[in-house]
């Protein structure tokens, strides 16, 4: 039997946002934090800027490090349903810069269109009811 309603919506939006937000975090994010970390504390080699470099973008470590927030931060937030247009906005434009470099180096897109395409609803549409941008909402 299908959950209908707010209820059925909220469940729904809050799968699809904490599974991509999860993911993107664990897959993606939490390796460019730790290399990232690597790199200024200790002077280990990052490659996540050459790789970007290799796509012919610009400024590529400033780059290196927007995309590393947005896939290392960002991700959790929304998850959690926390700043969500804001965080959904950031990994939308993460992953923009993403489907350049998977394009221009003719490896696959589709994880980057993906998260894309699911940060975007957030950056258009409410969290749901079980989001912590719900409780906020709440209290005024």
């Amino acid at each position: 039997m299908a959950v209908r309603g707010e209820a059925g919506r909220s469940i729904a939006l809050l799968v699809v946002r904490a599974g991509c937000g999860a993911m993107l975090f664990y897959l993606h994010g939490l390796d460019k934090l730790k290399a990232a970390y690597g790199h200024f504390a200790h002077g280990a080699e990052w490659q996540f800027p050459d790789m970007i470099a290799s796509a012919g973008l610009p400024m590529a470590t400033a780059l290196a490090l927007y995309a590393t927030f947005a896939e290392g931060i960002a991700s959790l937030f929304l998850a959690a349903g926390a700043l969500t247009r804001f965080a959904g906005l950031a990994i939308v434009l993460s992953m923009s810069g993403a489907l350049y470099t998977h394009i221009k180096t003719s490896t696959k897109p589709e994880l980057a269109l993906l998260y894309l395409s699911v940060a975007l609803i957030f950056v258009v549409i409410d969290p749901g009811r079980f989001a912590l941008d719900s409780l906020r909402g709440r209290r005024r």
